[in-house]
């Protein structure tokens, strides 16, 4: 059996490109809790520890990045930065 990914339509890494897929998880690190969740779902704060994050690593290139800097359409750029 082959699992499809499907990945998040307007969100891609700033410096290479790649696409997250939807539910991909990020670590909450390195002040966080070290909990995982999906970074795109909660607009970089940690569901566990409520810890927010402005910078968001790309697990392909490896390169940080703004977390605001991945979303190229402003209808998916979380609520709180479409306004501002």
């Amino acid at each position: 059996m082959i699992t499809v990914f499907e990945h998040r339509q307007g969100i891609s890494c700033p410096r290479c490109g790649f696409s997250p897929y939807v539910g991909m998880q990020w670590i909450c690190a390195p002040d966080g809790c070290g909990g995982s969740f999906d970074t795109f779902e909660t607009a970089a704060r940690c569901p566990h520890c409520d810890a927010q994050f402005a910078w968001t690593a790309c697990p392909s290139c490896h390169q940080v990045s703004a977390h605001r800097a991945w979303y190229h359409a402003r209808r998916d750029r979380p609520q709180s930065e479409a306004e501002a």
